[in-house]
């Protein structure tokens, strides 16, 4: 069961080293394309199935077990390729 929490974040929250912006479990995720990038740090972990990252003009596979860091702003797109494609995620600053 997908779950996603998105925290209000204080100013308070601002002024520590980092912070979380959101968390996702178990997300099926669906295709993905940011010529922008995304505004937080990213962490994505594949759950269960196969997907790919293309990044800076390369192609990166991503199969069970494996993850992906992303740096804010940077331009990015990404989907599954077999099948439904689960991960767990979370976004960040600090």
């Amino acid at each position: 069961m997908s779950k996603m929490i998105f925290p209000i974040i204080t100013d308070f929250d601002r002024k520590l080293p980092y912070f979380f912006a959101g968390v996702g479990c178990d997300y099926e995720q669906e295709k993905i394309e940011r010529p922008s990038g995304h505004a937080h740090y990213q962490w994505i972990q594949t759950r269960s199935g196969e997907g790919v990252l293309h990044l800076r003009g390369r192609e990166y596979l991503l199969k069970e077990g494996s993850g992906m860091f992303l740096f804010p702003r940077e331009p990015h797109s990404y989907h599954g390729t077999r099948g439904d494609w689960h991960v767990d995620w979370i976004i960040f600053e600090g």
